[in-house]
């Protein structure tokens, strides 16, 4: 098995490279649906700081809940868009329009995954933030194998750990790592332009939701896509 997978190497440069490529050929699009799916989230999550500063405690709780919801959505969606962009760059497939996407996303199977994923990362980050980062690694690949796989929420996340334990460290290098920094930019980014102008607030939100989502979300993808295909090479005898 070991030899296998020296055979079938992933370098991290090549994955950036196929999500960089994907990420030109793809321009136009990606940008318009993250401009769509992230700024419907930057809205609701500064109404929901100026309400808590407000505070508006009785509207703060459920606009808060929506924001949660609104982001969680997004993200989901996001991932099913950048999957199947990322088959359609590397299969020639035909395009598909964003409204196809939506009629035609596994939206129960891809929530209950991210529901789940996010559950645990956060029991473990809650442990500490160690634990969080390996649960996030091994379980990271989840949401794009619902789509690339047709496979339900706990059976992507069986297969995510099973394809990342082989190549745990590119994957936490590649995947994990650039998350948590994304994740601490964009609180930062937050806290710097809470109180500005709402304009400011929410594009400035917007911007860095949309470069981060973007940036980590083809690496996430296209590493999802070369596992997938180094495994299925392995199998071969």
């Amino acid at each position: 098995m070991r030899d296998d997978h020296a055979r079938h190497a992933i370098r991290g440069r090549q994955v950036v490279a196929g999500a960089a490529h994907t990420g030109r050929v793809h321009w136009r699009r990606v940008l318009a649906a993250a401009v769509i799916v992230f700024g419907v989230s930057a809205a609701a999550e500064t109404a929901s700081d100026a309400l808590v500063a407000d505070s508006a405690a009785a509207l703060a709780v459920p606009v808060g809940v929506l924001a949660f919801s609104v982001d969680l959505f997004g993200e989901v969606f996001f991932a099913g868009l950048l999957e199947r962009m990322v088959g359609q760059a590397r299969y020639g497939a035909p395009e598909q329009g964003v409204l196809r996407v939506l009629r035609t996303l596994p939206y129960r199977r891809l929530i209950l995954a991210d529901v789940l994923v996010t559950g645990l990362v956060t029991v473990g980050t809650l442990a500490l933030i160690v634990p969080g980062l390996v649960l996030f690694a091994l379980l990271c690949l989840a949401a794009p194998i619902v789509n690339i796989e047709g496979l339900s929420a706990l059976r992507a996340m069986r297969r995510s750990v099973q394809l990342v334990r082989h190549r745990f460290w590119l994957t936490f290098i590649l995947v994990a790592v650039p998350f948590s920094i994304a994740d601490w930019v964009v609180t930062a980014v937050q806290d710097a332009v809470h109180g500005e102008p709402l304009v400011i607030d929410i594009g400035a939100r917007l911007v860095v939701m949309i470069v981060v989502a973007v940036a980590t979300g083809l690496v996430q993808v296209e590493l999802a896509y070369r596992l997938v295909e180094a495994d299925a090479a392995n199998q071969r005898p």
